[in-house]
């Protein structure tokens, strides 16, 4: 067999592979496995493989294989996009071969101190989809063989196209669904909001909803104190929850704070620069906040017997989410989505006091029926009222259920309210 046979059933060896790995739907996987490739086909001693965050214009560490793989801090580690040798790399757009790294100054030599791992050699391909950068291939250390085989550097530059491509089809597919289980959650929301009025448990979902979908540490319900206008947490969701309770902003104090007041939302993706951050939680609960979306809670009036057709709302709280776990900033997808959630819950709580408030009136109504038929016969007072005592004590002693408690304590109240229609001649004849 010719050198050129062997070569060509080598390429052939390599595009079946590359679309066997192609066949992954998993980012992670296929990232891990078309590296592991990479690094086999240039015989290279090790590699890392950056992704691009447009947003923040860095360069995220996604993978490190071969004899730097001990170094696995590096990973999730952030560069700036035009900082060090792989920031040049990417700012030129094409492969570039390295050939004394520890010497070169780019070299980002706080990355390599602190791994303690010396590269001699490296070659950089960066990672473009029509222009746009997507990523970055670094493989370390090659041989001097693969370094002048044109072959190997062709087969190179091929593995990294098809990797950009393939990078493309999982990000589509994950966002796609990214996007279902946010529709998903909100279908789900709604659809409980027909089923049931327990706001702790309606909140609880909303919040756990927010947390999985936005990916953030935490998430928290603040209500504005009608006494002092401050802000009292209601509920919390995510990491340090349970350090939460009963947790207060004074009024006009903290990003949540400023939100509540002028009814506008607010994203800081770096809260140590915001003056207007509120530290003194972070101190009392240990959490450590990075970065906070904050949005108003917006409810609109719901008035028993009030004019129909106003629309006016009135902002009774706020909510916000904390810490993107991959330390990517805050996207408008993010916010609208949160804003969505953030109204789910307004509404929840509005429907909860709308609840709270006609139960109150029905019992007033109940109290002046009873009432009524004290009047009625004075030698009774309050007979209606300890029927009630009596038989939720023991509904209660026999635990039933809180539902069928409820409906005892009025229909007790009202066992006698036949005695309204009997004229009071008749019912002292009676007695």
């Amino acid at each position: 067999m010719t050198m050129q046979q062997t070569r060509h059933q080598q390429l052939v060896e390599v595009i079946r592979r590359a679309n066997e790995i192609a066949a992954s739907t998993e980012l992670d996987d296929l990232l891990d496995r078309m590296l592991d490739l990479i690094i086999e086909v240039t015989r290279a001693e090790s590699g890392t493989l950056y992704l691009y965050d447009p947003d923040s214009a860095e360069l995220i560490f996604k993978l490190v294989k071969g004899s730097a793989s001990t170094t696995a801090q590096l990973r999730g580690l952030r560069l700036p996009a035009d900082r060090g040798v792989a920031g040049y790399a990417l700012r030129q757009g094409k492969p570039l071969f390295f050939n004394d790294v520890a010497n070169d100054p780019r070299w980002e030599r706080s990355v390599g101190s602190a791994t303690g791992f010396l590269p001699q050699n490296m070659y950089c391909i960066p990672l473009n989809l029509r222009s746009t950068p997507v990523g970055l291939v670094q493989i370390f250390n090659l041989p001097a063989e693969s370094i002048d085989d044109q072959d190997e550097l062709v087969i190179l530059e091929l593995l990294s196209s098809r990797l950009v491509t393939e990078v493309e089809k999982v990000q589509m597919l994950d966002e796609a669904r990214r996007r279902e289980r946010r529709q998903q959650a909100l279908v789900e929301i709604i659809s409980q909001l027909t089923t049931t009025l327990r706001q702790e448990e309606l909140l609880d979902r909303i919040l756990a909803y927010a947390c999985e979908l936005l990916d953030v540490e935490a998430t928290s319900i603040w209500l504005r104190d009608p006494r002092d206008d401050s802000l009292v947490l209601h509920i919390a969701a995510g990491d340090n929850s349970d350090q939460m309770a009963q947790r207060r902003v004074p009024a006009g104090h903290g990003l949540i704070g400023h939100v509540v007041s002028t009814g506008k939302t607010l994203v800081t993706n770096d809260v140590q620069q915001d003056s207007r951050f509120y530290r003194q939680l972070d101190a009392q609960t240990g959490f450590v906040t990075r970065a906070i979306l904050c949005v108003p809670l917006r409810a609109a009036p719901m008035e028993l017997g009030g004019e129909r057709g106003l629309t006016a709302e009135t902002i009774i709280g706020g909510a916000q989410a904390l810490n993107p776990r991959s330390g990517r900033p805050f996207t408008a997808e993010d916010i609208s989505l949160f804003e969505t959630l953030a109204g789910q819950a307004a509404t929840v709580i509005r429907l909860s006091q709308l609840y709270h408030e006609t139960d109150y009136l029905f019992s007033r109504i109940i109290d002046a029926i009873t009432g009524a038929i004290d009047l009625k016969d004075p030698y009774t007072r309050g007979h209606s009222q300890r029927v009630s005592d009596y038989s939720v004590a023991i509904a209660r002693e026999l635990r039933l259920p809180q539902e069928m408690i409820y409906r005892i304590r009025i229909s007790s109240k009202l066992h006698d309210v036949g005695k309204i229609r009997v004229p009071t001649g008749a019912e002292n004849v009676r007695q």
